[in-house]
């Protein structure tokens, strides 16, 4: 045999050796999918008083993105409460109304972290 011939039959085995391999590497069985990773919700708790100490009941409270768009809305309890909870890590706007009182407060919520809000509306 010419070493030509035996060079090339040993670079040839060597690549398929290789090739052969890697393809039973991936002949196992497949990985599993990647689980998202689950996100920590926030929530705001806030209670609303005129600005004599008194609760304000039934005061319209809107949770809204910085760009204004409105997520949720409700009143405030017979105590003066609300709460808007399972949100998202970021800023929320809170905008309360009562009659002719507005309020609009710029709150942070963190992930898995809840935010105490204390609105007074005065005429």
């Amino acid at each position: 045999m010419n070493t030509k011939a035996t060079s090339s039959l040993a670079i040839c085995t060597a690549t398929a050796i290789l090739f052969l391999g890697s393809q039973a590497t991936w002949a196992g069985d497949p990985l599993p999918s990647p689980q998202p990773i689950p996100q920590l919700m926030g929530q705001i708790d806030g209670i609303v008083l005129k600005a004599s100490g008194a609760v304000i009941v039934g005061a319209r409270v809107q949770l809204m993105t910085e760009s204004g768009k409105v997520l949720k809305r409700q009143k405030t309890a017979s105590d003066g409460q609300f709460q808007f909870s399972r949100l998202a890590a970021g800023k929320y706007w809170v905008y309360t109304t009562f009659d002719s009182m507005e309020d609009k407060q710029l709150c942070i919520i963190r992930g898995g972290s809840v935010a105490e809000m204390k609105v007074v509306l005065e005429p």
